[in-house]
């Protein structure tokens, strides 16, 4: 029985030595991956996601304050320009019905006579502005007629070197007869 108890307590000493070992190792490994990642407060991966997703929340919120300021400022400043060029546009609008009105009244007190040349003159002007749009557009397609001129010329000179080519082949197949 001596050399049963001696194998049974060899037996639980060499597996109480391994488990030593192997917990041991681990403490070491553990020691390792801590050194490298840090000490994290939250161990379970569910936790961590959790973690991870109040930052982002967080991150959302800072950067939703900062865009709402951003569009709050250039609101201002559009609304500011607006209301700078809102106002010189009265200003110029209220020039302009000014002058309309000064321009009437200073022909009011023409007799029949002058009224009528006035009509004349304003069709004159008519007639000119009329004749002025007519010469612009002949100018136009005077400038066209040019172009197309040109086209046309390059195109007969095509046509007749392709004609000439064609002329040569039919040359040289008669005398290969």
């Amino acid at each position: 029985m001596d050399s049963l108890t001696v194998a049974i307590i060899g037996a639980v000493a060499v597996l109480g030595s391994t488990l030593l070992a192997n917990w041991i190792t681990d403490v070491k490994g553990y020691k390792k991956l801590n050194l490298k990642i840090g000490e994290v407060p939250n161990t379970t991966l569910s936790g961590q996601h959790k973690d991870i997703e109040a930052a982002i929340k967080e991150g959302n919120c800072s950067l939703n304050e900062q865009v709402k300021d951003s569009i709050k400022g250039s609101t201002e400043s559009i609304l500011s320009s607006s209301n700078t060029i809102l106002t010189k546009v009265e200003k110029i609008n209220d020039h302009l019905i000014k002058e309309k009105a000064d321009h009437e009244n200073s022909f009011k007190n023409l007799d029949k006579d002058q009224q009528k040349i006035k009509g004349h003159v304003e069709g004159i002007h008519a007639l000119v502005k009329d004749w002025e749009r007519t010469i612009s557009r002949n100018r136009e397609l005077e400038n066209k007629v040019i172009v197309l001129e040109e086209k046309v010329q390059k195109l007969t000179l095509e046509l007749s070197r392709v004609n000439q080519d064609r002329s040569n082949d039919r040359d040289e197949q008669d005398l290969e007869r």
